[in-house]
């Protein structure tokens, strides 16, 4: 179990062919933070990708197969929440990840909306207030897909 209450498979290896399906359970933050706030998640994103090949630069920060596939809305959500998306069937090595946001501060992704119509809006040099940054809190691990 992770230090914020979660768990994570990092890599499944499956059956090309074999359905997979994503299942989450989220409990929302009870307790304040730092900051002496109790952060509120709005929404939850799932982003997929093309596992391809090792990339032949690793400083050149570039997935053009990967994009927000899902969003749901949890605002006001109090108790556990149980959070599916079918990702089809195995045909080739994919990776999945998800973002929790309190939607404070929004804005199309660094490669436009149709890759991620509202992702976190970047800080402005010289404006960055932390207590109204936007605030990503669910899972930082990248469970991984892939096929043999």
């Amino acid at each position: 179990m992770g230090s914020a209450g979660w768990q994570a498979i990092t890599t499944l290896m499956a059956r090309r062919g074999t359905g997979v399906h994503l299942s989450i359970r989220i409990t929302p933050a009870q307790l304040p933070n730092w900051s002496q706030f109790v952060p509120q998640l709005v929404k939850v994103d799932v982003i997929r990708g093309a596992v391809t090949a090792p990339a032949s630069d690793r400083d050149i920060f570039s997935a053009p197969q990967t994009r927000v596939v899902k969003t749901w809305d949890v605002a006001g959500q109090k108790e556990m929440l149980e959070l599916t998306y079918d990702l089809g069937r195995l045909d080739d090595g994919f990776h999945v990840r998800l973002r929790g946001s309190d939607g404070k501060r929004l804005a199309p992704g660094l490669n436009g909306s149709s890759t991620d119509p509202a992702g976190p809006a970047m800080d402005v040099v010289g404006n960055a207030d932390q207590l109204q940054a936007e605030l990503l809190t669910l899972l930082t691990s990248t469970p991984e897909v892939s096929s043999r």
